[in-house]
């Protein structure tokens, strides 16, 4: 098939990407809240039911004394230099004035290995008539010739921005057909900030807004070269305490239960999850939490690394403060178990690859990271797990694809892309979307030419300095810039 004929073959998006963007929703995750029961292999478990009022519980046997292993060598994320990431998304010729909501640039695809033999033609299909919670679905179309005189098998990759609780990837099709892609995981792709301009903290998350730190991000492959390989990250034996069944016996509407013990902080760490309060003196530490029982997958957890605790005190209060003189009586269970942290993460998140994002982020900058974030020195492990899940990415959909000597074919990533949002020069009444189109940022391709096309329904206005499509909804994207914007108003 010649890439004439391929080219009238798709001059909409189909209406089974349609359908399936209307359905797409971007949703936060229901619950957070470990399952309870969860299957371990080789794992101590001692449960343990607390009684009314005051409770006390011998921990039993100790774990390693030792602290932890080193962690891999991967530098976290550091800032850009001062001014670099500018409020303004930036781009050629970009109208926007005060944007409100970043969004990444449409990547091209990219070959894994060699791909000299191609030549390409891109065609990118947007439907911003069919508006979805602030994406739009997107038809990223190539034709693919092979000028050699053989025949070719080649791996490519597809990249997108997104993240792991929010990925709107659709399919891959090959020739109208839909391929298996196997997914990849790029590591986060902002910075670690202070809490003021001047500081060198690690508190904050900062996202990449301009091409140039998007350059800074993929322009040498490394990235890819990244998210691409096995990763192996060190074991750290745990115990897990998990705290569940609390109920006060009179119900207060702020009732909650302390955990208090000692530790030898040169050869103990403690972590938590779904706890709420945290105080310390010295060698003596107390964690509590508020009483949800009216939630069945109530648990809260204590992880210990090293030395185990001794003894753990639990008492119930009438509410955070956890004063003397206000003590209530409080029912509970807590199970101890011992485990490698992998497993602890494994009763977080059913995916692999959600697993998979949160031992990266563990490992890179958690407690015993290579380099621990103050946002997560307190041993918290919502506020990383949580973060892991939802941090920007990019993603790498990798399919493997046999082209004949002298023959084309047409390869197609449909998914939903975020809508960039802010307000018009001068003006609060006014707003404008926007969306970014890179031609080779990150791409070892080939490709000759890229052409935009827009399905845009009726009352759509574009905005000068931006891509103009002519009445067919057709612009021409110019290969020697990498940043291109389409900027309209409903």
């Amino acid at each position: 098939m010649k890439s004439e004929k391929i080219y009238d073959a798709i001059t909409d998006i189909s209406d089974e990407i349609i359908d399936s963007a209307a359905e797409f929703k971007f949703v936060k995750a229901a619950n957070r809240h470990i399952k309870r029961y969860v299957a371990l292999a080789a794992c101590l478990c001692i449960v343990i039911a607390g009684t009314i009022g005051l409770g006390s519980i011998n921990m039993g046997s100790s774990t390693s004394d030792s602290a932890a292993p080193s962690a891999p060598s991967a530098p976290p994320p550091t800032a850009p230099d001062s001014g670099s990431a500018a409020d303004s998304p930036g781009g050629t010729g970009s109208s926007m004035g005060r944007p409100l909501l970043n969004t990444a640039p449409v990547l091209p695809m990219t070959a894994v290995g060699d791909a000299s033999a191609l030549e390409i033609e891109r065609l990118i299909e947007v439907d911003i008539s069919a508006v979805e919670d602030t994406g739009v679905p997107l038809s990223d179309n190539y034709i693919v010739t092979n000028f050699s005189d053989s025949d070719v098998t080649v791996e490519f990759a597809y990249p997108y921005a997104s993240n792991i609780e929010e990925d709107g990837f659709l399919s891959v099709t090959v020739n109208g057909d839909a391929v298996s892609t196997d997914l990849h995981m790029g590591k986060y792709t902002g910075y670690f900030t202070g809490v003021a301009p001047d500081d060198s903290g690690t508190w904050n998350l900062g996202e990449i807004k301009t091409i140039e730190e998007y350059e800074a991000v993929l322009g040498s492959g490394e990235y890819m070269r990244d998210a691409l390989s096995k990763k192996k990250w060190p074991e750290l034996d745990v115990v897990v305490y998990e705290i569940y069944d609390a109920e006060a016996a009179q119900q207060g509407q702020s009732d909650c239960l302390a955990i208090d013990f000692d530790i030898d902080p040169e050869k103990t760490t403690v972590m938590t999850y779904d706890i709420n309060g945290y105080s310390r003196s010295e060698n003596h530490v107390r964690y509590d939490f508020f009483l949800r029982p009216w939630d069945d997958t109530d648990s809260h957890y204590i992880i210990v690394a090293g030395e185990d605790i001794d003894e753990m005190v639990l008492q119930g209060y009438e509410n955070g403060a956890c004063k003397e003189g206000e003590e209530i009586d409080v029912t509970y269970k807590v199970e101890r178990r011992e485990m490698d942290i992998s497993e602890f993460i494994a009763m977080v998140f059913e995916s692999e690859v959600a697993r998979k994002a949160a031992l990266e982020r563990f490992w890179e900058n958690g407690v015993f990271g290579m380099l621990t974030a103050d946002r997560y020195d307190d041993g918290r492990l919502d506020d990383l797990l949580w973060d892991s899940q939802y941090v920007q990415r990019i993603m790498y959909r990798t399919f493997t694809v046999d082209i004949p000597a002298g023959e084309s074919i047409n390869i197609a990533a449909n998914y939903i892309h975020n809508l960039g949002w802010g307000f018009m020069e001068d003006s609060m009444d006014v707003s404008e979307y926007y969306l970014r189109f890179s031609t080779g940022l990150g791409s070892s391709l080939n490709i000759l030419s890229h052409t935009l096309s827009v399905k845009a329904g009726e009352g759509v206005v574009y905005y000068e300095g931006g891509l103009m499509p002519d009445p067919s909804g057709r612009a021409e994207l110019d290969p020697d810039t990498e940043d291109q914007r389409l900027i309209f108003k409903f």
